[in-house]
């Protein structure tokens, strides 16, 4: 059975890797495109100074840094609910075989899990209270 557990968990591990990369590689072009938008409106003499400036806020305050700190918030909440359930399975695993550091592990890998989890809701907290003020 855990060969076939390891082998799912590998493949849901690759498959989120490999669509991370794709979606960085598309941001990374949409970049590039964006810049040269930029190099193009600078070069042409007919636009306004003001114009451009506009261009080049919207440009380069796009959603690219929203949408990255969303995935890594992401991230950082499925490695929570991982080391959570991880850990509440050690612990359930040490209290059944009466081995105390394995409990202790599952104990200390549940709550770091568990600050894990939260950890974006509290950021998320934390910018609508800066906004705020």
């Amino acid at each position: 059975m855990e060969p076939v557990l390891a082998l799912v968990l590998f493949l849901m591990v690759a498959t989120y890797l490999f669509r991370a990369v794709q979606s960085w590689d598309s941001r990374d072009r949409a970049r590039v495109e964006r810049v040269q938008l930029l190099k193009q409106a600078v070069c042409n003499p007919s636009i306004e100074r003001a114009t451009i400036e506009g261009l080049a806020v919207w440009l380069t305050s796009g959603p690219a840094t929203p949408e990255r700190t969303r995935a890594s918030m992401a991230v950082v909440q499925a490695s929570g609910w991982f080391a959570l359930f991880a850990g509440a399975g050690a612990w359930a695993l040490g209290d059944f075989s009466h081995q105390p550091t394995v409990t202790a592990a599952g104990i200390a890998a549940s709550i770091i899990g568990l600050g894990l989890v939260t950890c974006p809701f509290a950021f998320r907290e934390l910018e609508t209270r800066r906004a705020e003020s």
